[in-house]
Parts: structure tokens; sequence; C-alpha cells
């Protein structure tokens, strides 16, 4: 394991020679695991065509009029461009067909990933990240600025566990050309009167990577980002019109009723491919009172609508009672319980997982497998973490 390792940090000083101060010192021992998974093609073709007719229902003028009432402001922006670096993330059942756990605007692990399938053999795929941002300028600005400025952003960066991502993200958009800085959100100022996003040093935003989770820039801090949203001032990616139809975790409800679909099947939509993917999630409004949700806890899983990266969320089976009224109290959602499928190593050892495929609108641009032992994805155990994922 550690010539592994040693193989993989070699790999990555030679691949990102500048950026390599950023990687020293990462655990990689938990974030990447040294194992392939294979899987049946028939895995890979359905969460495809599932991706594929998601994004599609997504994008027509009759999925969006449906939020007519109290309908956002965002929504209304007259944005083309969509959003890079997205993921969707599956369970597959003994029948191998993927189910939705939910979709990742701002997915972590594609550089970490990359270079891993680089080293066992693959082809590098980095490439796709510019492509996209180069697509996400020319459809915002049809004219792309010279020269563009993008900005990642976050809160307390320092702080955040994959952090060392935005500053070889930062390396690599300087070396395709771009300018680049790493921000807390809060420093971004709107000058309404040039209509322009700035940096704390004057320089004009032309396209802001967000890593901070308030997507549709509803907190009272994040009204300098809305404002240049609404007045398009910037790029987003993600940008809040893109999560809230595809990400927003009330999409997981509506998705997973068996009479939602009735108002689109007069479109060349592929309905059978949504349903099949989808897990039945309910908001706590569908349980008559807590205490029916407390006797059907077993089979669920409880997660809040607006957390991300596996905070907060509860298998129901193990859920304390003081726990289980923190969550009640809060905006959340329950999910029908779909266990992890199980990798066994060559040593024995079993490991769940998840699959996460990293898109640019509906193109699968990597697929990768998260191994974990516990309750949730955690990078927490040696030899867990992203790992490769081949498909036969």
């Amino acid at each position: 394991m550690k010539s592994f390792y040693s193989q993989y940090k070699d790999l990555a000083k030679k691949t990102y020679p500048e950026e390599w101060s950023s990687l020293q010192g990462i655990p990689f021992e938990k974030l990447l695991s040294p194992y392939n998974i294979k899987l049946p093609k028939i895995v890979y073709d359905r969460a495809q065509s599932s991706i594929q007719n998601i994004f599609k229902l997504a994008h027509t003028k009759t999925y969006n009029e449906q939020f007519a009432e109290d309908r956002p402001s965002f929504l209304d922006v007259d944005t083309d461009n969509y959003s890079v670096l997205m993921a969707y993330d599956y369970h597959i059942t003994s029948d191998y067909q993927p189910k939705l756990i939910e979709v990742n605007t701002n997915a972590s692990g594609y550089i970490l990933s990359d270079l891993l399938y680089e080293l066992k053999g693959g082809a590098p795929c980095i490439d796709k990240i510019k492509e996209s941002i180069i697509s996400e300028l020319k459809l915002f600005y049809k004219v792309p600025p010279i020269s563009p400025l993008i900005v990642i952003i976050d809160e307390e960066i320092e702080q955040q566990k994959m952090n060392f991502e935005f500053y070889v993200y930062k390396d690599l958009f300087e070396k395709w050309g771009f300018r680049c800085e790493v921000l807390d959100y809060k420093d971004l100022k709107y000058d309404e009167s040039g209509n322009q996003l700035m940096t704390p040093s004057g320089q004009q935003v032309h396209l802001v990577y967000n890593r901070y989770c308030d997507f549709l820039f509803l907190d009272a801090s994040s009204q300098q980002l809305n404002q240049a949203y609404l007045n398009k001032a910037a790029a987003f990616s993600p940008q809040p019109k893109e999560y809230f139809l595809l990400a927003d975790k009330n999409r997981l409800i509506d998705f997973s009723q068996s009479d939602y679909f009735n108002a689109f099947s007069h479109l060349d939509i592929n309905i059978n491919a949504i349903q099949s993917s989808m897990i039945p999630t309910y908001h706590q409004n569908s349980f008559k009172d807590s205490e029916e949700l407390w006797a059907k806890r077993k089979k669920l899983f409880f997660k809040p609508k607006r957390s991300h990266g596996g905070k907060g969320t509860y298998r129901g089976k193990s859920i304390s009672k003081k726990v289980f009224q923190q969550v009640i109290e809060n905006d959340f959602l329950a999910q029908e319980f779909v266990p992890a499928p199980v990798f066994m190593d060559p040593d024995g050892q079993d490991w769940k997982y998840d699959l996460r495929f990293y898109t640019y609108k509906d193109e699968i641009q990597l697929a990768v497998a998260r191994l974990y032992q516990g309750q949730v994805t955690n990078f927490s155990t040696d030899f867990g973490g992203f790992t490769t994922v081949e498909f036969i």
C-alpha cells in the first residue's frame, strides 16, 4: 500500500509541480483508495440515461412554469450558462439499478480522482474542466473578456477540509490563461453604479466558482452575490437557477412522487429513466405527525435540506429520540433507506461505497466510487475514499 501512495505522490508532484506545495500534507491514505471496482456497463448506461433526462426535463419551459407560485426572482434571470463540476451521486441495487442520493453542484475530488485514473493506466481528463469553463464564459458573455478573472469562494477557507483543491484549481486556471483568486465570499463587493462584482483590490470578477453552500444566496451576508447575480454582473457556477432546478433537495421529493410527471407526459423525455433512478423521498409534512414518523424511522434516512457533504444526516434505524427531536425541529427530508453496495477488497475487508458521476450539462466527464466504513461517506479510514470504477 505504501508503494501505491508513494507512486501517487510522485505523479502528483510531476503533474502539478507548481501546485505541489498545496498538496503536501494531505492525508492521501484516507482520501484515495488503491482498489478498483468493476461493475457491469449497464450501471453506467442507466446512470447516463437518468442524468440526461433529468437535465433535459429541468431545462424545459413546462418544467420551469410549474414554479409560478411564489416564484423566486432568480428563476427569471436570463442566463445561458450552466454549472461546472456538478455531480450526481448514486447507490446501486442488487439488480444494478443506480438510485440517486443527491445532485451536487460543487462536487469535490475531481482533481484527485483524475490523477488516480492516470496512475492506474487511464487517460487524464482534467482538460474537460477547461472546456467547461470556456463554454460557460462564451454562453454568459457571448464575446468572452480577454484574460477573465475567476474567483473561487467559500467561507472560512483555511478550515475547509478540501481547500487544497482551491489552490490547485487556481494554479491550473492561471496555466490555462485565466486570472484567479481564492477569497472568502464576504470579501466580494457589488458595485451597483458600474454593475460589477469586485475583489477587495478593485478587480472586476468575471466568473465565480462558488464552493460556499448558500447556493441560492438567501443569507443576509450573501446579498452582494445575489445582487450581482440578479443584475448579471458576473457568471456564477453553480448559479442559483441551475442549483434550484436540479440540485435543491426538494427536487428529490418531486421526482419520487408517482403522479409528478403527469404534467410532462407530452414532452420528449424518458420519464421511466428518471423514475427508475429515484428513491422515495418525503417532506416532514408528508407524515401525519412526529409519532408516525418515529414509528417509520427504521426504514428512513434523514437529511437536512440545506446541508451538504453528509452533514446532519442520520440513519433512522440508529437515531436517538433526542437527536430525532432536533431533526424534526428543522427543515429536513426523509428518504427511504437504500443500503450502500458493498465492495470486498483483496484482503476480505468489506467497504460500502457510492458512485459519483462528474458532469457538465448532461455529459458525464468522470466516474468514481467513494469507499467508506460507517454511516456515511466520511474519508476517515485508511485505504478508503475516492477510487476508480471500471464498467465492463
